[in-house]
Protein backbone atom coordinates (compact mmCIF):
# COMPACT_ATOMS: atom_id res chain seq x y z
CA UNK A 1 0.00 0.00 0.00
CA UNK A 2 2.78 2.41 0.89
CA UNK A 3 4.51 1.58 -2.38
CA UNK A 4 1.31 2.25 -4.33
CA UNK A 5 0.85 5.55 -2.56
CA UNK A 6 4.45 6.55 -3.22
CA UNK A 7 4.02 5.67 -6.89
CA UNK A 8 0.90 7.81 -7.06
CA UNK A 9 2.64 10.78 -5.47
CA UNK A 10 5.66 10.36 -7.80
CA UNK A 11 3.45 10.31 -10.88
CA UNK A 12 1.68 13.43 -9.62
CA UNK A 13 5.05 15.09 -9.14
CA UNK A 14 6.10 14.39 -12.72
CA UNK A 15 2.67 15.48 -13.96
CA UNK A 16 2.95 18.81 -12.14
CA UNK A 17 6.50 19.34 -13.45
CA UNK A 18 5.34 18.53 -16.98
CA UNK A 19 2.46 21.01 -16.81
CA UNK A 20 4.74 23.68 -15.35
CA UNK A 21 7.34 23.11 -18.07
CA UNK A 22 4.77 23.33 -20.85
CA UNK A 23 3.44 26.55 -19.32
CA UNK A 24 6.92 28.05 -19.19
CA UNK A 25 7.59 26.88 -22.72
CA UNK A 26 4.41 28.49 -24.03
CA UNK A 27 5.03 31.72 -22.13
CA UNK A 28 8.55 32.29 -23.39
CA UNK A 29 7.70 30.98 -26.88
CA UNK A 30 9.98 29.56 -29.53
CA UNK A 31 10.31 32.27 -32.10
CA UNK A 32 11.68 31.42 -35.49
CA UNK A 33 14.15 33.86 -37.03
CA UNK A 34 13.60 34.80 -40.64
CA UNK A 35 16.49 36.02 -42.76
CA UNK A 36 14.45 37.76 -45.43
CA UNK A 37 14.40 41.53 -45.82
CA UNK A 38 13.28 43.52 -42.81
CA UNK A 39 12.39 47.16 -42.51
CA UNK A 40 13.04 50.20 -40.38
CA UNK A 41 10.18 52.67 -40.41
CA UNK A 42 9.25 55.98 -38.81
CA UNK A 43 5.90 56.83 -37.29
CA UNK A 44 6.46 60.45 -36.41
CA UNK A 45 3.53 62.79 -36.60
CA UNK A 46 3.02 64.10 -40.15
CA UNK A 47 2.56 67.72 -41.06
CA UNK A 48 -0.32 69.51 -39.36
CA UNK A 49 -1.30 73.10 -40.02
CA UNK A 50 1.76 75.35 -40.10
CA UNK A 51 3.95 72.58 -38.71
CA UNK A 52 5.72 70.25 -41.14
CA UNK A 53 8.94 68.36 -41.55
CA UNK A 54 10.79 66.24 -44.09
CA UNK A 55 13.85 64.04 -43.98
CA UNK A 56 16.50 65.98 -45.86
CA UNK A 57 18.84 62.99 -45.74
CA UNK A 58 18.87 59.48 -44.36
CA UNK A 59 22.36 58.01 -44.49
CA UNK A 60 23.00 54.57 -43.01
CA UNK A 61 26.14 52.49 -42.42
CA UNK A 62 25.88 48.74 -41.88
CA UNK A 63 29.10 47.13 -40.71
CA UNK A 64 29.03 43.34 -41.08
CA UNK A 65 31.19 41.59 -38.47
CA UNK A 66 32.86 38.18 -38.70
CA UNK A 67 30.74 36.93 -35.76
CA UNK A 68 27.58 37.48 -37.92
CA UNK A 69 26.39 40.58 -36.04
CA UNK A 70 25.83 43.88 -37.85
CA UNK A 71 26.63 47.29 -36.33
CA UNK A 72 24.32 50.04 -37.57
CA UNK A 73 24.53 53.84 -37.53
CA UNK A 74 21.63 55.80 -39.03
CA UNK A 75 22.08 59.52 -39.72
CA UNK A 76 18.64 61.13 -39.73
CA UNK A 77 18.62 64.74 -40.89
CA UNK A 78 15.30 66.52 -40.36
CA UNK A 79 14.16 69.84 -41.76
CA UNK A 80 11.58 71.29 -39.38
CA UNK A 81 9.00 73.98 -40.03
CA UNK A 82 7.44 74.74 -36.69
CA UNK A 83 8.15 73.25 -33.28
CA UNK A 84 8.86 69.56 -32.60
CA UNK A 85 9.93 67.64 -29.51
CA UNK A 86 9.85 63.89 -30.21
CA UNK A 87 11.54 61.48 -32.63
CA UNK A 88 10.38 57.90 -33.16
CA UNK A 89 12.05 54.95 -34.94
CA UNK A 90 10.25 51.65 -35.34
CA UNK A 91 12.23 48.50 -36.19
CA UNK A 92 10.15 45.35 -36.87
CA UNK A 93 11.78 42.27 -35.31
CA UNK A 94 10.35 39.68 -37.71
CA UNK A 95 13.55 39.68 -39.79
CA UNK A 96 16.13 39.95 -37.04
CA UNK A 97 16.96 37.82 -34.03
CA UNK A 98 17.73 40.59 -31.55
CA UNK A 99 18.59 44.30 -31.47
CA UNK A 100 20.89 45.45 -28.67
CA UNK A 101 23.15 48.35 -27.66
CA UNK A 102 20.70 51.04 -28.75
CA UNK A 103 21.99 54.61 -28.51
CA UNK A 104 20.85 58.00 -29.76
CA UNK A 105 23.44 60.75 -30.37
CA UNK A 106 23.05 64.44 -31.16
CA UNK A 107 25.19 64.74 -34.30
CA UNK A 108 25.81 68.46 -33.81
CA UNK A 109 27.41 68.07 -30.38
CA UNK A 110 28.46 64.42 -30.51
CA UNK A 111 26.83 63.95 -27.11
CA UNK A 112 24.76 60.78 -26.55
CA UNK A 113 21.27 61.19 -25.14
CA UNK A 114 20.60 59.67 -21.71
CA UNK A 115 18.50 56.53 -21.46
CA UNK A 116 15.24 56.57 -19.46
CA UNK A 117 13.25 53.47 -18.50
CA UNK A 118 9.86 54.61 -19.80
CA UNK A 119 8.24 57.25 -21.98
CA UNK A 120 8.30 60.90 -20.93
CA UNK A 121 6.19 63.98 -21.58
CA UNK A 122 7.73 65.45 -24.73
CA UNK A 123 6.47 68.97 -23.92
CA UNK A 124 8.48 69.23 -20.69
CA UNK A 125 11.99 70.66 -21.07
CA UNK A 126 13.17 68.20 -18.42
CA UNK A 127 12.47 65.38 -20.90
CA UNK A 128 14.66 66.79 -23.66
CA UNK A 129 17.97 65.02 -24.05
CA UNK A 130 16.56 61.60 -23.06
CA UNK A 131 15.58 58.54 -25.06
CA UNK A 132 13.82 55.28 -24.29
CA UNK A 133 12.85 52.01 -25.99
CA UNK A 134 9.78 49.82 -25.89
CA UNK A 135 8.45 46.77 -27.71
CA UNK A 136 5.01 46.73 -29.31
CA UNK A 137 2.96 44.46 -31.60
CA UNK A 138 0.89 45.57 -34.57
CA UNK A 139 -2.46 44.18 -35.70
CA UNK A 140 -0.65 41.33 -37.47
CA UNK A 141 1.13 40.36 -34.22
CA UNK A 142 4.50 41.50 -35.60
CA UNK A 143 6.72 42.65 -32.74
CA UNK A 144 8.69 45.87 -33.17
CA UNK A 145 11.34 47.76 -31.25
CA UNK A 146 10.48 51.44 -30.87
CA UNK A 147 13.24 53.99 -30.19
CA UNK A 148 11.86 57.29 -28.88
CA UNK A 149 13.86 60.40 -28.10
CA UNK A 150 13.04 63.92 -26.89
CA UNK A 151 14.45 67.25 -28.01
CA UNK A 152 13.67 70.89 -28.70
CA UNK A 153 13.68 71.95 -32.37
CA UNK A 154 11.94 74.79 -34.18
CA UNK A 155 12.36 76.02 -37.79
CA UNK A 156 15.73 74.34 -38.16
CA UNK A 157 17.66 71.38 -39.55
CA UNK A 158 18.83 68.81 -37.05
CA UNK A 159 20.60 65.44 -37.28
CA UNK A 160 20.52 62.51 -34.86
CA UNK A 161 22.52 59.31 -35.05
CA UNK A 162 20.65 56.18 -34.04
CA UNK A 163 23.01 53.29 -33.30
CA UNK A 164 22.31 49.64 -32.55
CA UNK A 165 23.65 46.12 -33.08
CA UNK A 166 21.62 43.53 -34.99
CA UNK A 167 21.82 39.80 -34.29
CA UNK A 168 20.49 37.28 -36.80
CA UNK A 169 20.03 39.66 -39.75
CA UNK A 170 22.24 37.80 -42.26
CA UNK A 171 21.11 35.05 -44.61
CA UNK A 172 23.18 31.89 -45.03
CA UNK A 173 22.86 29.72 -48.14
CA UNK A 174 24.67 26.80 -49.74
CA UNK A 175 26.94 28.80 -52.04
CA UNK A 176 26.85 32.33 -50.58
CA UNK A 177 25.81 34.54 -47.68
CA UNK A 178 23.90 37.79 -47.97
CA UNK A 179 22.71 40.98 -46.36
CA UNK A 180 19.20 41.77 -47.65
CA UNK A 181 17.54 44.66 -45.90
CA UNK A 182 14.96 47.41 -46.19
CA UNK A 183 16.97 50.48 -45.26
CA UNK A 184 13.67 52.27 -44.64
CA UNK A 185 10.01 52.11 -45.57
CA UNK A 186 6.67 53.50 -44.52
CA UNK A 187 7.84 57.01 -43.72
CA UNK A 188 5.00 59.50 -43.54
CA UNK A 189 6.86 62.30 -45.30
CA UNK A 190 9.31 62.96 -48.13
CA UNK A 191 12.90 61.73 -47.90
CA UNK A 192 15.15 64.04 -49.93
CA UNK A 193 18.06 61.63 -50.45
CA UNK A 194 19.55 58.48 -48.99
CA UNK A 195 23.01 56.93 -49.04
CA UNK A 196 23.51 53.45 -47.65
CA UNK A 197 26.87 51.79 -47.05
CA UNK A 198 27.43 48.11 -46.27
CA UNK A 199 30.95 47.28 -45.08
CA UNK A 200 32.44 43.79 -45.24
CA UNK A 201 35.50 42.92 -43.13
CA UNK A 202 37.57 41.82 -46.15
CA UNK A 203 38.79 43.13 -49.49
CA UNK A 204 36.87 41.56 -52.36
CA UNK A 205 36.93 42.00 -56.12
CA UNK A 206 33.85 43.04 -58.08
CA UNK A 207 33.39 39.50 -59.38
CA UNK A 208 33.12 38.10 -55.83
CA UNK A 209 30.10 40.14 -54.78
CA UNK A 210 26.60 40.82 -56.06
CA UNK A 211 24.80 44.12 -55.50
CA UNK A 212 21.13 44.94 -55.98
CA UNK A 213 19.04 47.93 -54.99
CA UNK A 214 15.32 48.68 -55.24
CA UNK A 215 12.85 51.42 -54.54
CA UNK A 216 9.18 50.53 -54.46
CA UNK A 217 7.50 53.48 -56.26
CA UNK A 218 9.73 55.44 -58.58
CA UNK A 219 10.45 55.25 -61.48
CA UNK A 220 7.82 52.52 -62.04
CA UNK A 221 4.97 54.95 -61.27
CA UNK A 222 6.01 57.11 -64.21
CA UNK A 223 5.81 54.14 -66.57
CA UNK A 224 2.22 53.54 -65.47
CA UNK A 225 1.33 57.23 -65.86
CA UNK A 226 2.91 57.21 -69.33
CA UNK A 227 0.62 54.44 -70.59
CA UNK A 228 -2.38 56.04 -68.93
CA UNK A 229 -1.61 59.42 -70.54
CA UNK A 230 -1.57 57.92 -74.04
CA UNK A 231 -4.94 56.29 -73.44
CA UNK A 232 -6.25 59.55 -72.04
CA UNK A 233 -5.20 61.49 -75.17
CA UNK A 234 -7.05 59.06 -77.42
CA UNK A 235 -10.08 59.02 -75.12
CA UNK A 236 -10.23 62.81 -75.35
CA UNK A 237 -10.74 62.46 -79.08
CA UNK A 238 -7.43 64.07 -80.03
CA UNK A 239 -6.09 63.22 -83.48
CA UNK A 240 -3.85 60.16 -83.38
CA UNK A 241 -0.88 62.09 -84.78
CA UNK A 242 -1.25 64.79 -82.16
CA UNK A 243 -1.61 62.17 -79.42
CA UNK A 244 1.54 60.48 -80.72
CA UNK A 245 3.51 63.75 -80.53
CA UNK A 246 2.44 64.29 -76.91
CA UNK A 247 3.18 60.66 -76.13
CA UNK A 248 6.71 60.94 -77.52
CA UNK A 249 7.31 64.06 -75.47
CA UNK A 250 6.19 62.14 -72.41
CA UNK A 251 8.55 59.30 -73.30
CA UNK A 252 11.47 61.72 -73.34
CA UNK A 253 10.32 63.14 -70.03
CA UNK A 254 9.93 59.65 -68.60
CA UNK A 255 13.44 58.63 -69.68
CA UNK A 256 14.90 61.72 -68.05
CA UNK A 257 12.94 61.10 -64.86
CA UNK A 258 13.87 57.43 -64.92
CA UNK A 259 17.54 58.35 -64.98
CA UNK A 260 16.99 60.77 -62.12
CA UNK A 261 15.04 58.41 -59.89
CA UNK A 262 16.78 55.10 -60.58
CA UNK A 263 18.80 54.02 -57.52
CA UNK A 264 22.49 53.30 -57.96
CA UNK A 265 24.91 50.86 -56.42
CA UNK A 266 28.70 50.77 -56.54
CA UNK A 267 31.20 48.27 -55.12
CA UNK A 268 34.57 49.44 -53.81
CA UNK A 269 36.99 46.54 -53.36
CA UNK A 270 38.74 48.28 -50.47
CA UNK A 271 38.87 51.50 -48.51
CA UNK A 272 41.70 52.76 -50.71
CA UNK A 273 39.60 52.04 -53.79
CA UNK A 274 36.80 54.10 -52.28
CA UNK A 275 39.12 57.02 -51.58
CA UNK A 276 40.77 57.08 -55.00
CA UNK A 277 37.83 56.57 -57.36
CA UNK A 278 36.93 59.92 -58.86
CA UNK A 279 33.57 58.81 -60.27
CA UNK A 280 32.10 58.55 -56.78
CA UNK A 281 29.03 60.78 -56.77
CA UNK A 282 27.66 59.79 -53.39
CA UNK A 283 26.94 62.71 -51.11
CA UNK A 284 28.01 61.24 -47.75
CA UNK A 285 31.61 59.99 -47.34
CA UNK A 286 31.69 56.64 -45.62
CA UNK A 287 34.78 57.43 -43.55
CA UNK A 288 33.14 60.05 -41.34
CA UNK A 289 30.08 57.86 -40.89
CA UNK A 290 32.22 54.90 -39.92
CA UNK A 291 34.05 56.98 -37.31
CA UNK A 292 30.80 57.62 -35.51
CA UNK A 293 29.75 53.98 -35.81
CA UNK A 294 33.01 52.78 -34.29
CA UNK A 295 33.04 55.52 -31.68
CA UNK A 296 36.38 56.96 -32.70
CA UNK A 297 37.52 60.52 -33.36
CA UNK A 298 40.76 59.44 -35.04
CA UNK A 299 41.66 61.44 -38.12
CA UNK A 300 43.59 58.44 -39.45
CA UNK A 301 40.82 55.86 -39.32
CA UNK A 302 41.94 52.91 -41.42
CA UNK A 303 39.23 51.58 -43.73
CA UNK A 304 41.76 49.94 -46.05
CA UNK A 305 40.69 46.38 -45.29
CA UNK A 306 36.96 46.95 -45.70
CA UNK A 307 35.07 46.10 -48.85
CA UNK A 308 32.40 48.77 -49.31
CA UNK A 309 29.03 48.58 -51.06
CA UNK A 310 27.45 52.00 -51.64
CA UNK A 311 23.81 52.59 -52.59
CA UNK A 312 22.07 55.89 -53.29
CA UNK A 313 18.79 57.36 -54.48
CA UNK A 314 16.95 60.67 -54.26
CA UNK A 315 13.49 62.13 -53.81
CA UNK A 316 11.52 59.43 -52.01
CA UNK A 317 7.79 60.13 -51.66
CA UNK A 318 5.96 59.13 -48.47
CA UNK A 319 5.60 55.37 -47.92
CA UNK A 320 8.29 54.41 -50.43
CA UNK A 321 10.65 51.58 -49.56
CA UNK A 322 14.42 51.55 -50.13
CA UNK A 323 15.93 48.06 -50.20
CA UNK A 324 19.58 47.02 -50.53
CA UNK A 325 21.15 43.63 -51.18
CA UNK A 326 24.74 42.40 -50.93
CA UNK A 327 25.72 38.80 -51.67
CA UNK A 328 29.24 37.70 -50.73
CA UNK A 329 31.35 34.51 -50.38
CA UNK A 330 30.78 32.16 -47.46
CA UNK A 331 34.30 32.64 -46.06
CA UNK A 332 33.61 36.17 -44.82
CA UNK A 333 31.30 35.47 -41.86
CA UNK A 334 31.63 32.59 -39.39
CA UNK A 335 28.32 30.75 -39.62
CA UNK A 336 29.17 28.75 -36.49
CA UNK A 337 29.43 32.02 -34.58
CA UNK A 338 25.96 32.89 -35.87
CA UNK A 339 24.46 29.78 -34.26
CA UNK A 340 26.34 30.34 -31.03
CA UNK A 341 25.04 33.90 -30.95
CA UNK A 342 21.54 32.63 -31.76
CA UNK A 343 21.57 30.24 -28.80
CA UNK A 344 23.01 32.90 -26.47
CA UNK A 345 20.30 35.40 -27.40
CA UNK A 346 17.55 32.81 -26.99
CA UNK A 347 18.97 31.82 -23.61
CA UNK A 348 18.82 35.46 -22.57
CA UNK A 349 15.18 35.59 -23.60
CA UNK A 350 14.34 32.25 -21.97
CA UNK A 351 13.41 30.47 -25.21
CA UNK A 352 16.12 27.80 -25.15
CA UNK A 353 15.79 27.52 -21.37
CA UNK A 354 12.10 26.75 -21.75
CA UNK A 355 12.85 24.17 -24.45
CA UNK A 356 15.54 22.51 -22.32
CA UNK A 357 13.22 22.40 -19.31
CA UNK A 358 10.47 20.84 -21.38
CA UNK A 359 12.89 18.29 -22.89
CA UNK A 360 14.32 17.40 -19.48
CA UNK A 361 10.84 16.90 -18.06
CA UNK A 362 9.85 14.60 -20.91
CA UNK A 363 13.04 12.58 -20.44
CA UNK A 364 12.40 12.23 -16.70
CA UNK A 365 8.78 11.20 -17.22
CA UNK A 366 9.73 8.63 -19.88
CA UNK A 367 12.54 7.30 -17.67
CA UNK A 368 10.20 6.94 -14.71
CA UNK A 369 7.56 5.25 -16.86
CA UNK A 370 10.09 2.78 -18.30
CA UNK A 371 11.57 1.71 -14.99
CA UNK A 372 8.20 1.65 -13.21
CA UNK A 373 6.11 -0.03 -15.89
CA UNK A 374 8.50 -1.90 -18.19
CA UNK A 375 11.87 -2.64 -16.61
CA UNK A 376 10.52 -3.78 -13.22
CA UNK A 377 7.41 -5.41 -14.58
CA UNK A 378 6.72 -8.85 -13.06
CA UNK A 379 7.35 -12.03 -15.00
CA UNK A 380 5.24 -15.24 -14.90
CA UNK A 381 2.33 -15.90 -12.50
CA UNK A 382 1.01 -13.03 -10.37
CA UNK A 383 0.27 -14.19 -6.81
CA UNK A 384 -2.17 -11.90 -4.94
CA UNK A 385 -1.56 -11.21 -1.23
CA UNK A 386 -4.52 -10.49 1.00
CA UNK A 387 -2.87 -8.58 3.80
CA UNK A 388 -1.45 -5.08 4.18
CA UNK A 389 2.24 -4.66 3.29
CA UNK A 390 5.05 -4.41 5.83
CA UNK A 391 2.89 -5.70 8.72
CA UNK A 392 0.54 -2.74 8.80
CA UNK A 393 -2.82 -3.16 10.47
CA UNK A 394 -5.92 -2.87 8.25
CA UNK A 395 -6.98 0.38 9.92
CA UNK A 396 -3.63 2.12 9.21
CA UNK A 397 -3.61 0.83 5.64
CA UNK A 398 -7.17 2.11 5.16
CA UNK A 399 -6.17 5.59 6.39
CA UNK A 400 -3.12 5.65 4.08
CA UNK A 401 -5.23 4.61 1.10
CA UNK A 402 -8.24 6.86 1.66
CA UNK A 403 -6.67 9.54 3.91
CA UNK A 404 -9.45 8.90 6.44
CA UNK A 405 -10.93 5.83 8.18
CA UNK A 406 -13.81 4.13 6.41
CA UNK A 407 -16.62 1.86 7.64
CA UNK A 408 -14.53 -1.16 6.69
CA UNK A 409 -11.74 -0.31 9.13
CA UNK A 410 -13.51 -1.51 12.33
CA UNK A 411 -14.59 -5.00 11.20
CA UNK A 412 -11.22 -5.48 9.49
CA UNK A 413 -9.44 -4.56 12.75
CA UNK A 414 -11.61 -7.01 14.73
CA UNK A 415 -10.65 -9.81 12.35
CA UNK A 416 -7.00 -8.70 12.54
CA UNK A 417 -7.10 -8.81 16.38
CA UNK A 418 -8.49 -12.32 16.18
CA UNK A 419 -5.74 -13.36 13.76
CA UNK A 420 -3.10 -11.89 16.09
CA UNK A 421 -4.55 -13.78 19.08
CA UNK A 422 -5.85 -10.85 21.14
CA UNK A 423 -9.45 -12.02 20.95
CA UNK A 424 -11.45 -15.00 19.90
CA UNK A 425 -14.80 -14.79 18.18
CA UNK A 426 -17.40 -17.41 19.02
CA UNK A 427 -20.72 -17.78 17.28
CA UNK A 428 -23.74 -18.08 19.59
CA UNK A 429 -26.40 -20.50 18.50
CA UNK A 430 -29.49 -18.62 19.71
CA UNK A 431 -32.94 -19.51 18.36
CA UNK A 432 -34.23 -16.91 15.98
CA UNK A 433 -37.18 -15.88 18.15
CA UNK A 434 -34.89 -15.32 21.18
CA UNK A 435 -32.59 -12.90 19.41
CA UNK A 436 -32.65 -9.14 20.09
CA UNK A 437 -34.93 -7.04 17.89
CA UNK A 438 -33.56 -5.86 14.50
CA UNK A 439 -30.74 -8.41 14.59
CA UNK A 440 -29.88 -9.82 11.18
CA UNK A 441 -27.54 -12.75 10.60
CA UNK A 442 -25.73 -14.63 13.36
CA UNK A 443 -24.80 -13.55 16.91
CA UNK A 444 -21.21 -13.72 18.10
CA UNK A 445 -19.35 -13.48 21.41
CA UNK A 446 -15.96 -11.72 21.50
CA UNK A 447 -13.63 -13.12 24.16
CA UNK A 448 -10.55 -11.10 25.27
CA UNK A 449 -7.41 -13.23 25.49
CA UNK A 450 -4.18 -11.09 25.66
CA UNK A 451 -3.29 -7.89 27.58
CA UNK A 452 -4.29 -4.60 25.89
CA UNK A 453 -0.76 -3.18 26.24
CA UNK A 454 0.60 -5.59 23.65
CA UNK A 455 -1.92 -4.59 20.94
CA UNK A 456 -1.54 -1.75 18.42
CA UNK A 457 -2.94 1.67 19.22
CA UNK A 458 -6.03 1.19 17.10
CA UNK A 459 -6.48 -2.37 18.33
CA UNK A 460 -6.07 -1.30 21.96
CA UNK A 461 -8.63 1.45 21.49
CA UNK A 462 -11.15 -0.98 20.02
CA UNK A 463 -10.49 -3.52 22.82
CA UNK A 464 -11.07 -0.80 25.39
CA UNK A 465 -14.35 0.16 23.75
CA UNK A 466 -15.44 -3.46 23.40
CA UNK A 467 -14.74 -4.45 27.00
CA UNK A 468 -15.46 -1.13 28.70
CA UNK A 469 -17.61 -1.96 31.75
CA UNK A 470 -17.34 -5.73 31.18
CA UNK A 471 -17.20 -7.90 34.38
CA UNK A 472 -15.26 -10.78 32.88
CA UNK A 473 -14.10 -12.22 29.62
Amino acid sequence: MILSRFKLKTENFFWYVSVLSVAVFLLVGITSTSFAASEVSSSEQAATGSRSYIYKNIDIVYKVNTDSTVDVAEYLTYKFTGEYHQGWRTIPLNGVGEILNVKVVDAATGQPLSYYYFELDKTKPSSWGYYTTKNTKDKNKVESLNIIWYYDAKDTEKTWIVKYKMHGSLGFYKDHDEFYWNAFTDYDVLVGASNVFVLLPKKLADSEVKLKVWRSLRPSTFGASLVNSQRAYLAMGLPEDFATVLYRKNIAKFEAEKEYYTPRSVWFSSGDDYKTKTQNELAAPVESKLKSLLGTSSENLDITNFGIAAYSAVDFPAKERFTVYLGFPKSIVNQGAFWVDFVVQKLKNGHVLGLLLLSLTLILVLRHWYFAEIYKKGRGVIVPEYEPPMGLTPAIADIILREKPSSKAIPATIIDLAVRGFITIKEDHVPFFQRPQMSIGGLFTVIFLLPVSSATFVGAYLLYKFFEGAKDN
